[in-house]
């Protein structure tokens, strides 16, 4: 999706199709993609047969009349995000059968934002008190927890339908004292582990873990380059995938962000493995965006 600093049209949608209320509004068509434009949720559909249409989501009670949309299922039948509630930035899931449902907290007071869903819709990931989480319906919300050294921090950005999630957390700190983050995994059952990393040398620097293929790779990106990690086959580099953050269920179509021929920093682009990295059509050099939802 693309994410743009004010409401101007794109893609061929006519101004008045624009959603006035300020709440996310879900699109759905044969290859759904959800865009969030300052408070809204645009989603389109390419391809021949299908007419995208709108679906709003809504806003969570008690809070500012806003929601924001960051990732849906497989199919399109959930979404999640976050709104807010008389508790603050509340973390919520969308679906066609139960509406909006904000998640609980399982731990007391604190901002709740998610980030993907899993391809099932049954799993979400995010950050709760600013810890990692993992949701489902039957476990409620579990906070991940962070590695030793560092700020207690953790972000969970991905979680397959087997509830295997990855992200980062805080692992130390630099020579100026910044803290840096280390690429993790985490189950149920082994806990909160860091990730291997192609170098020794980049332990010294910030990784992510962005991603969990279909066939438990894990897309992430360290100082040495992007790679797919697993535990079998060790790490295959990605040339040119490192501004990438999201990729899809192979690995053959990753999006993120780059820096354009204008400077612009924050452009948004894509990688496949033939094509490499490209820059994302219909938007202008000197735009800056961020796609997701992938």
């Amino acid at each position: 999706m693309y994410q743009l600093m004010e409401p101007t049209p794109r893609l061929g949608v006519e101004q008045e199709t624009w959603p006035t209320a300020g709440c996310g509004v879900l699109v759905r068509g044969s290859m759904m993609k959800v865009l969030p434009v300052c408070v809204l949720v645009l989603g389109v559909s390419f391809g021949a047969a299908a007419q995208p249409s709108f679906v709003a989501v809504g806003d969570l009670s008690g809070g500012l009349p806003v929601s924001y949309a960051l990732g849906t299922s497989a199919d399109g039948s959930v979404v999640t995000g976050f709104s807010y509630s008389d508790e603050g930035v509340s973390a919520f899931r969308w679906s066609e059968t139960g509406g909006l449902q904000e998640l609980l907290r399982s731990n007391g007071p604190g901002t709740y934002e998610t980030a993907k869903v899993s391809p099932s819709g049954n799993f979400i990931a995010g950050q709760y008190q600013g810890i990692g989480s993992v949701w489902s319906e039957a476990t409620g919300t579990i906070q991940v927890g962070d590695l030793p050294g560092g700020t207690d921090s953790s972000f969970v950005w991905a979680v397959n339908d087997q509830g295997v999630a990855v992200g980062r957390a805080s692992h130390g700190f630099n020579q100026f004292g910044a803290p840096i983050s280390r690429a993790t995994r985490w189950t149920a059952s082994g806990g909160l582990e860091a990730l291997p990393l192609p170098n020794a040398s980049d332990v010294d620097n910030s990784s992510n873990a962005w991603s969990l293929l279909d066939d438990g790779r894990v897309f992430g990106v360290s100082v040495s380059g992007a790679w797919l990690y697993s535990d079998s086959d060790g790490f295959e580099m990605l040339p040119g995938a490192e501004g990438m953050g999201e990729s899809n269920s192979d690995g053959t179509f990753m999006v993120g962000q780059v820096s354009d021929p204008t400077g612009t920093a924050g452009v948004p682009a894509y990688w496949t493995p033939d094509g490499g990295l490209q820059y994302l059509p219909g938007l202008a050099f000197g735009q800056p965006g961020n796609p997701t939802g992938l």
